[in-house]
């Protein structure tokens, strides 16, 4: 992992100290592979919405982690690009939710469409602590602190609805009839929402929903891609076609 992540709850910002116990400690020492590492060490790390830096331990056990973290820098700005999928299959919905923190994307809702099983929305994938810990995965590789909005709709209806009006923000849905994304992209792009289904694919009536808001159908092919699969393909299409001052 490239990025040792400290949550504010885990600062002691008078002292400039952090203090890792229980399970987290357990987690983080397997995640980065701490057991080798001795006190005094630094490693690059940073502050979950926050700054990054360097942090120096102190102290590595199975129960315990402390040392002192030291802000250097902002992490990356998000992209405007605000993702919805279908809620799928736990491993799905967990890898999702990695990739939308990977790439740095706005926001990711997770809509329950005609076609999601309900036994999906029992998951321990969409518990609050499952999703956390989820994007803390998906921002340490990339080396970025910075995490997208999650949350959880129970029907597209009620996403739609609470869709602000903005103009600037361009409306695309997933489609495999529909035109090839580069017709669809035209120019210039400011902002997007992607919206993107499961894999059975949108009913007729969320179809003329997603419509009724203004939302554009898109494809990426007549091949049948996995929901992150087609989260990944879409978010950097759409990052690369975001003008450059938008994009950084």
């Amino acid at each position: 992992m490239n990025l040792f992540l400290i949550y504010n709850h885990e600062l002691i910002r008078e002292e400039s100290r952090f203090e890792i116990t229980g399970d987290r400690a357990k987690q983080a020492i397997s995640d980065h592979d701490l057991r080798d590492i001795k006190n005094g060490k630094e490693i690059l790390a940073g502050v979950v919405n926050g700054q990054i830096g360097k942090a120096c331990f102190s102290e590595i056990s199975e129960s315990r982690i402390s040392g002192h973290f030291s802000g250097e820098r902002n992490s990356p700005e998000l992209l405007k690009i605000d993702l919805v999928t279908a809620i799928c299959r736990p491993p799905t919905v967990r890898k999702v939710i990695k990739l939308a923190a990977s790439f740095g994307v706005r926001s990711l809702s997770l809509v329950k469409t005609e076609r999601t099983e309900k036994s999906y929305l029992s998951s321990h994938s969409l518990k609050d602590h499952e999703i956390d810990r989820e994007l803390l995965l998906g921002l340490q590789q990339p080396a970025a602190t910075t995490t997208p909005k999650v949350k959880i709709y129970p029907s597209l209806i009620d996403l739609l609805s609470s869709l602000e009006q903005n103009n600037e923000n361009l409306r695309f849905f997933g489609d495999q009839q529909a035109l090839n994304i580069r017709q669809a992209l035209g120019d210039t792009l400011k902002e997007a929402t992607i919206a993107i289904g499961p894999e059975a694919g949108w009913s007729s009536s969320e179809i003329a929903s997603l419509q009724k808001h203004r939302f554009t159908a898109i494809s990426l092919g007549v091949r049948s891609l996995r929901v992150e699969q087609a989260c990944a393909a879409l978010i950097g299409c759409f990052s690369m076609q975001l003008s450059p001052k938008e994009n950084h």
